[in-house]
């Protein structure tokens, strides 16, 4: 589970808090690369 760290999980949740549409935007784009991030990891474990 590289790059989807509990510190990034809380910094997103934080930015969601906010009701700022840009900070909102912000959250949801790194949410997005820590998922995709997150993801490639996992082939990377299961794909040869």
């Amino acid at each position: 589970m590289r790059g989807f760290g509990r510190r990034n999980f809380y910094s997103i949740k934080r930015f969601i808090k906010r009701d700022d549409s840009y900070v909102k935007t912000l959250s949801i784009t790194c949410l997005a690369e820590s998922l995709i991030e997150y993801f490639t990891s996992m082939t990377h474990v299961f794909i040869p």
